[in-house]
């Protein structure tokens, strides 16, 4: 159930996700991993976020979007396989260097699908057929 996007800023991840998670009748609830000071803090917020259903979210359930996960620092940020939550949501993970040692462990169950900078002669074309 864990998605991982990885590449270059700026190749569409996050807004992909995003698209994901509301084409696939979730809200999509996002987290800045960097944000989070600890491991402990973080997790906290990911357990709330997948139990939270209501108004809010206008009665749909939530898809976790862990943004820069890969910004997760050192071995506070591994997951421990032996300590893990069973979580009934999707989870999308996204992180622009897939070989942090923080990832090591999500990498072993996660689907990663790679994301390369557009070529710019397609980005050419696509600008001129927007500005016609």
């Amino acid at each position: 159930q864990i998605l991982l996007l990885h590449g270059p800023p700026g190749t569409g991840k996050t807004t992909l996700a995003h698209v994901l998670a509301k084409h696939a009748g979730y809200f999509p609830a996002e987290i800045n991993a960097s944000d989070e000071r600890t491991a402990s803090a973080l997790k906290i917020r990911l357990e709330a976020l997948a139990e939270m259903r209501g108004s809010f979210t206008g009665g749909r359930p939530n898809c976790i979007i862990l943004d820069e996960v890969d910004g997760i620092g050192g071995n506070e940020g591994q997951v421990d396989n032996q300590k893990h939550v069973s979580v009934n949501r999707p989870i999308i993970c996204i992180c622009n260097d897939v070989y942090a040692s923080s990832l090591r462990a999500v990498k072993k169950i996660a689907h990663i699908v790679r994301f390369a900078p557009p070529e710019e002669q397609r980005m050419i074309s696509r600008l001129q057929t927007i500005c016609m």
